[in-house]
């Protein structure tokens, strides 16, 4: 696989993470690569710029004994911005809502939306990281039917909703979303191609955000 990647003028073109499994891991890798390098290719801010071939890492007498790649953007967990009061969680449920919904709209699916696998970079973008390697990222044409995809994106709504209220309550109870993830998928049919709802799209948020507050621990 050829490096792909991305035009990146920001102060950290030069630095990039390096990510190492263990020779086991090498085929997952190698999957994870290729996966990034369609994800490079669509060029927007909130998914990786580059991604460096899969080097093996073996005994001189062949013997795999790992691999790695290269990966940019770098940036530390968003887990590590520790929101102190409600309103600073609400910002950043707003914030992880807005790069889920502007993924889904390119009709890609992350597969493990959490916390966990976003990263803000020293622009303070949020950049997704760790896709789920058994599901195609890219359109429903390429791999996906439309009521696969429907579920997925649903999938990772309620995933992120839950795995947010996790690290905001300290709890795993599971947050009731009713009719929201069918609200959701109606903005995102509506506001495909044409100009965004930003009024619809805030009030569904909020809702969101009211969801997760409403659940007692």
């Amino acid at each position: 696989i050829k490096p792909c990647e991305r035009n990146n003028e920001s102060q950290d073109a030069n630095i990039y993470a390096l990510k190492v499994v263990d020779g086991h891991h090498y085929n997952n890798l190698e999957a994870e690569c290729r996966r990034l390098v369609d994800l490079v290719k669509l060029n927007v801010e909130f998914l990786p710029t580059y991604v460096s071939p899969v080097k093996r890492i073996s005994t001189n007498s062949g013997e795999l004994l790992g691999a790695g790649m290269l990966l940019q953007p770098v940036g530390n967990s968003v887990l590590e911005i520790r929101p102190k009061t409600d309103n600073d969680w609400q910002y950043v449920l707003f914030d992880v809502l807005d790069v889920l919904k502007e993924l889904h709209l390119l009709k890609v699916v992350h597969g493990d939306a959490r916390l966990e696998n976003l990263i803000r970079t020293s622009s303070r973008q949020l950049v997704w990281i760790d896709f789920r390697l058994s599901i195609e990222p890219v359109s429903s044409s390429e791999s996906l039917n439309d009521g696969e995809l429907t579920i997925y994106q649903e999938w990772d709504l309620n995933s992120l909703v839950n795995n947010f209220r996790h690290h905001y309550r300290g709890s795993k109870k599971v947050v009731n979303l009713g009719n929201l993830p069918e609200q959701y998928m109606n903005y995102l049919s509506r506001n495909e191609s044409s100009m965004p709802d930003v009024s619809c799209w805030q009030s569904l948020k909020a809702s969101i955000w009211n969801s997760i507050t409403r659940v007692s621990d």
